[in-house]
């Protein structure tokens, strides 16, 4: 072979090579730190798909459409939430809350005091007493490596009180396609916009989800919600497209019912990226 034909080749062998990685499909496995179970973080096409090994609930999101998936493959069903349908959702809410403020306002001390504990159990609790509303502070605790990913690790305070330690990786320490980083960071954008916009989800609000930090976790520690979590393995290969698209034979609800009834959807992240991004 001749020096340039050899030259070619080698040109050729790297754009294929560069191709087959930048269509790649990604698999990030985390290993739950309090319960030992393993969350499978699935990405191929801009499309996001997590939830437990084996479990029948599990979330979807499609970056191209913008739009959250929560399926419930036990019941056989699922549900959607786009932007609209997370305003409706918050205003939806806002009038049920300032419904029963006016209610309280004449009750005796001892009703009050009742209903602002079941109101509680509706309306959730952010992590560790954290302030309601209020957004988590990230301080830097400087570079390390977790399940051979290099990451930026931070604890998050709520005031004087740490909440919890995580460590996020950017585009250039996490060795997957672009287009795979990038629907995971909008996977981890919605759920956070849906967290502040659905309150009454009857469990503690993920630390990840009150702060402003960008990237994918890596780790969680300390956590009061006890969605403690770390890195096992990155990969890449092909994903059967039944794994995101399956769904689709099951019959559709509409989120709005379990709104009302102060309910959280099956299905839906519990550490984002529920974090989990």
């Amino acid at each position: 072979m001749t020096k340039g034909k050899l030259g070619t080749t080698i040109i050729g062998l790297s754009a294929l090579l560069l191709m087959s990685y930048a269509f790649a499909d990604t698999t990030i496995t985390l290993h739950g730190i309090d319960d030992g179970k393993q969350t499978l973080i699935q990405v191929g096409n801009g499309i996001v798909r997590m939830g437990e090994q084996g479990d029948p609930e599990y979330s979807l999101y499609d970056k191209s459409r913008d739009v959250l998936t929560s399926v419930d493959g036990q019941h056989g069903t699922y549900m959607e939430f786009d932007k609209a349908m997370l305003q409706k959702m918050s205003a939806q809410m806002a009038g049920i809350q300032g419904m029963v403020a006016e209610q309280m306002q004449n009750m005796a001390p001892e009703q009050r005091a009742m209903m602002e504990a079941q109101m509680g159990g509706m309306m959730g609790s952010p992590p560790a007493d954290a302030t309601p509303g209020k957004k988590l502070q990230a301080e830097s605790r400087g570079g390390k490596t977790v399940g051979g990913v290099r990451c930026q690790s931070y604890a998050l305070f709520d005031g004087a009180r740490k909440v919890a330690d995580v460590c996020m990786a950017t585009a250039g320490d996490i060795a997957i396609p672009a287009e795979d980083y990038a629907a995971l960071i909008a996977m981890m954008d919605f759920t956070r916009d849906m967290s502040q916009a659905t309150p009454m989800m009857g469990e503690p609000v993920d630390p990840l989800l009150m702060s402003d930090l960008q990237g994918v976790p890596l780790e969680m520690k300390g956590s009061a919600g006890g969605d403690n979590f770390t890195l096992e393995s990155v990969s890449q290969g092909r994903l059967d497209a039944g794994l995101f698209e399956a769904y689709k034979a099951l019959r559709k609800q509409d989120p709005m019912q379990d709104v009302m009834r102060g309910g959280m959807p099956g299905g839906m992240p519990g550490h984002m990226m529920d974090s989990h991004p």
